[in-house]
């Protein structure tokens, strides 16, 4: 055992590093955690960057699902929907949009990378009702999706490094594994 002599705001930090090790910790609980802290000893993401040792966007990325509706939230609590699903979902301003969304996520077991599909599509058809466009285009490629498989691993590794991960594979069983870092 190790004994340490430690203020408040140690403790505090000791406390979110230990969770963070956790697995079994949510990404609102670990979100809550860093919204606890900030708001305690007022301070900016960036130093509970530092002082954590983890990249500040680690940190914005989980906060930032604080402001979805809690009905996703809830979802989100309980592993229905991932960080990575719930992130894609942000962009649409309508709450119950987003809702309807994660229910058609969770129902038809989409990737990630298809729910930023669907939102990026969605968003452009909204944009182009505004303009006053109409779009035609019924042969545009889909991409190819990525297996539930590398997608969970794909969102692991983001949490491990706090930084954006990619995962490609062939049909071969070759692939790229891609740590993007700044």
């Amino acid at each position: 055992a190790e004994v340490r002599e430690a203020d408040d705001r140690l403790v505090a930090e000791l406390a979110i590093i230990e969770n963070l090790q956790r697995k079994d910790l949510n990404p609102i609980e670990k979100a809550m955690s860093f919204k606890r802290y900030i708001e305690e000893h007022k301070c900016k993401q960036d130093d509970l960057a530092r002082r954590l040792s983890i990249d500040r966007s680690t940190i914005a990325n989980l906060m930032r699902l604080l402001e979805l509706p809690q009905a996703i939230l809830d979802l989100l609590a309980a592993n229905e929907v991932s960080a990575g699903h719930a992130r894609a979902l942000l962009p649409i301003g309508d709450e119950e949009i987003q809702v309807r969304t994660a229910t058609r996520i969770m129902d038809e077991r989409w990737s990630v990378r298809a729910t930023e599909n669907y939102v990026a599509e969605l968003l452009k058809n909204e944009e182009d009702e505004e303009t006053g466009k109409k779009v035609i285009n019924a042969t545009r490629q889909r991409r190819r999706q990525v297996s539930p498989h590398i997608e969970a691993m794909q969102q692991e590794m983001r949490m491990v490094f706090g930084t954006k991960v990619e995962i490609k594979s062939s049909s071969r069983g070759r692939g790229k594994i891609t740590i993007h870092f700044s």
